[in-house]
């Protein structure tokens, strides 16, 4: 169980992303169900560090969710995104893609030794 989970995260290129989107969209519903949270001042803590200090109720709350939100926008969400790149192109310089081009010729092997 544990290859499997690692194998979805180390690959493909929108798993990782749905991944973190479920775990932060979890941690966001956690955090209203604890604490007396609005909306807008949920969302607001967790994505800006800033809305930290106009927090009137549950300070330690929002404490967390401020440490959480930067921890999973900055940290992870950066990571993510450069990982799905890195994949892409390693598809693509492996031949694991597809590419859909017409009207081109592709020369395999082609260097300084083809003329042109």
């Amino acid at each position: 169980m544990r290859r499997r989970f690692e194998e979805t995260l180390s690959e493909g290129r929108g798993k990782q992303l749905v991944w973190l989107l479920a775990i932060i969209v979890f941690v966001i519903l956690v955090f209203k169900a604890i604490g007396s949270f609005g909306w807008q001042e949920l969302i607001a803590i967790f994505l800006d560090p800033g809305g930290f200090a106009g927090a009137k109720t549950n300070v330690i709350l929002s404490f967390l969710a401020t440490i959480l939100g930067v921890l999973l926008f900055s940290a992870c969400l950066i990571s993510v995104v450069s990982n799905i790149f890195e994949n892409m192109a390693y598809s693509f310089r492996n031949g694991l893609s597809r590419y859909n081009h017409k009207g081109h010729i592709l020369i395999l092997g082609g260097g300084h030794h083809l003329t042109s």
